[in-house]
């Protein structure tokens, strides 16, 4: 059958389904690990008399844990495909849902938050990057762009709406309806999303430029066996430069966002000062992700994470001002919210961009999860700088050095194209 498609029509029908599917899967991952924080845990807290700060530091164990648990889903998708580790993951979400309403012993509450962290990773970390780098190789900076507003809905959507349901009709109702929405998701997933745009009979970015024949090159892709093992990928310079380089960026856009209201009432506003601002800045956030991921497409990856290295270091300049005005709290806070969906789409694009279309699910099985500690850690520093002492200040400039020193790592890191052509 022959295709009439124009030349790079990212968003013909078929192409413009996997965006959507992409981004529900990224709000998917995102309301069950991070949307659980500010919201859901203390509700928790409150109704069933836990402490509300040891399920936020357990919260923060487990997305240590599902670095390794994401680097097995990878190998695993290397073996098995992408699609079925990512359905496996939603089931899974189902059944995680299911014990977080239901139990009444912390206990198992907390093994079910482990839970949740390590399901994520398989339709986040290793699918949803997998489905948008296999369908858009060359487009895949605007596509993130907009998919990634998934994870940004979750901080408009998810966690200022969840309180009603949770306090008017429980935990238990409210999360067999979570529940069913994934095994929903799932099953859309099995029926209606594709591997590959050659499945689907159409091009990668709906261009057929450099494709002969769909059939022959689905049959490629199939029997490709990247040369990519972990020990090539460990002995690699660049590897580690973008784990790094972009990791850090993840790790101290976190760090500001997990201590912002408290930094807030430290300089003697309300609460509701501080989620205020906190909501403006998730609006402002769906722009920035579109934004970079804009900027990824025109001027390249590399070049897109470096102004957004730079742009977080203005910020946490900025954010050194917080007690002269309000104002300051304002530019810095929505500043930071802007970069946090960049920096979401720049990781899984770089892969892309140095790895490519048949490499990237070996890349990606050690590199994505690895990322994952990044966040963790954000949330981590500022906690123990607090304790010890240092501050906000302290906790400020510290994360504008490190903005610093992943602008050095990206800018030195190397574009040259590693995977196959």
């Amino acid at each position: 059958m022959e295709l009439k498609q124009k030349k790079g029509s990212w968003h013909s029908p078929k192409q413009l389904w996997i965006v959507i599917f992409a981004g529900i899967l990224f709000f998917g991952a995102t309301i069950l690990v991070a949307g659980m924080t500010n919201t859901v845990f203390p509700i928790f807290g409150q109704l069933r008399n836990w402490d509300y700060s040891v399920l936020v530091m357990m919260s923060g164990v487990a997305m240590f844990v599902s670095a390794v648990t994401g680097i097995l889903f990878g190998q695993l998708a290397l073996k098995i495909g992408y699609k079925k580790v990512m359905i496996g993951g939603l089931f899974g979400s189902a059944i995680v849902a299911l014990v977080l309403g239901f139990t009444t012993k912390m206990g198992l509450f907390i093994v079910a938050i482990f839970f949740a962290n390590v399901f994520a990773t398989a339709y986040q970390n290793v699918g949803v990057s997998s489905l948008v780098n296999t369908w858009f190789p060359r487009t895949k900076g605007i596509v993130l762009g907009w998919s990634t507003m998934g994870i940004i809905l979750s901080d408009i959507l998810w966690s200022p709406n969840i309180p009603k349901p949770l306090l008017s009709i429980g935990p238990e109702k409210t999360f067999a309806i979570v529940a069913a929405c994934y095994v929903v998701v799932a099953l859309i997933g099995i029926f209606f999303v594709k591997s590959t745009p050659e499945q689907a009979n159409t091009y990668p970015d709906g261009d057929p430029t450099g494709i002969e024949d769909l059939k022959a090159n689905l049959r490629a892709l199939q029997e490709y066996k990247s040369p990519w093992t972990m020990k090539k990928l460990l002995s690699t310079g660049r590897t580690w430069q973008v784990i790094f380089g972009w990791g850090l960026l993840w790790m101290i856009s976190i760090c500001y966002v997990s201590q912002f209201v408290p930094r807030v009432m430290s300089l003697g506003y309300e609460m509701t000062t501080g989620t205020t601002i906190m909501t403006v800045g998730g609006f402002v956030a769906l722009f920035g992700s579109w934004f970079f991921g804009f900027l990824d497409q025109k001027i390249g990856t590399k070049q897109a994470t470096r102004l957004c290295g730079l742009w977080l270091f203005l910020m946490f300049i900025l954010a050194m001002l917080h007690p002269v005005s309000i104002v300051f709290i304002w530019i810095s806070e929505v500043g930071i919210m802007a970069s946090i969906g960049g920096v979401c789409n720049l990781i899984p694009s770089m892969i892309g961009t140095l790895w490519g279309r048949w490499d990237f699910a070996a890349a990606n099985r050690l590199i994505n999860p690895v990322t994952l500690v990044f966040p963790a850690a954000g949330i981590f520093l500022g906690g123990v700088f607090l304790n010890i002492g240092i501050g906000y200040l302290g906790i400020y400039i510290v994360c504008a050095i490190l903005a610093a020193i992943s602008v050095i790592i990206v800018s030195t890191t190397k574009t040259t194209f590693l995977g196959k052509e």
